[in-house]
């Protein structure tokens, strides 16, 4: 359609690769990302997780007697018409705060997805120091919220899957012993039923093996450590869900 390389890396490392229903609609937004082709492609999976919620997926409201009514979308009728990145950008900005927020109003947690969590100890070669390691699974909005915030990415949109059983999110962070300083790793998309990885993100959306850091090659390391504890496929590093942007 007129696209490059980066945006067609961009768009197959998001919510399209299995979700292009409607082919017609999201014709338009893939023109809208290549009539605007100075938009950054780090931007590309954020407005596309915005543009699926607010066109398609049904807003929940929460009734006096506890039960929840499903209503429609927000803009089931949006298009792509008059939009700009500024505007479009502006949006998405919106939604991700009105996220954060929903955390006061809604504390809804939901079953553990039946795999158990990650822990072992190694030692830091290069900075002398022992830590530990923890792969942990979010069971509750606010943490799952808090975690797309400190990484910088939209985890928070996976609320509902969640809910649901069909994937369950893992936070890995590491904590140096003598220190006491702990970091955020890596987020971690468990689709339940396959008992497959399907995607694991850095901060700002990373993949662990494209970084320099060592920190997060040695995240990989742990991760393939508890998927052979708990029996779960992982992305190769050919799979859309690992490469680079």
């Amino acid at each position: 359609m007129g696209g490059d390389e980066h945006l067609a890396d961009a768009v197959i490392d998001s919510r399209l690769v299995d979700q292009f229903h409607v082919e017609p609609f999201w014709e338009t937004v893939l023109l809208f990302f290549i009539n605007n082709s100075m938009l950054d492609p780090v931007h590309v999976g954020p407005i596309l997780d915005y543009i699926c919620h607010q066109r398609y997926v049904p807003q929940e409201q929460i009734n006096p007697d506890g039960t929840i009514e499903y209503l429609d979308p927000q803009e089931p009728n949006s298009t792509m018409k008059g939009r700009t990145p500024d505007s479009i950008l502006r949006r998405l900005d919106t939604w991700h705060r009105g996220l954060s927020k929903s955390v006061r109003k809604d504390l809804k947690r939901w079953p553990s997805s039946g795999f158990k969590g990650f822990a072992t100890v190694d030692e830091d070669m290069q900075a002398g120091e022992m830590r530990s390691w923890t792969i942990e699974e979010i069971l509750n909005i606010p943490d799952l919220i808090d975690e797309g915030r400190a990484m910088h990415h939209c985890v928070a949109t996976y609320k509902s899957s969640c809910i649901n059983g069909h994937k369950s999110i893992w936070a890995m962070k590491v904590e140096y012993l003598s220190s006491k300083m702990t970091r955020r790793v890596m987020t971690i998309e468990l689709v339940n039923r396959n008992r497959s990885v399907r995607q694991v993100r850095g901060r700002n959306n990373s993949r662990p093996r494209d970084t320099l850091s060592g920190r997060a090659h040695n995240g990989w390391d742990i991760l393939e450590m508890w998927a052979d504890q708990e029996g779960l496929g992982l992305p190769t590093s050919r799979s859309h869900a690992m490469r680079r942007l």
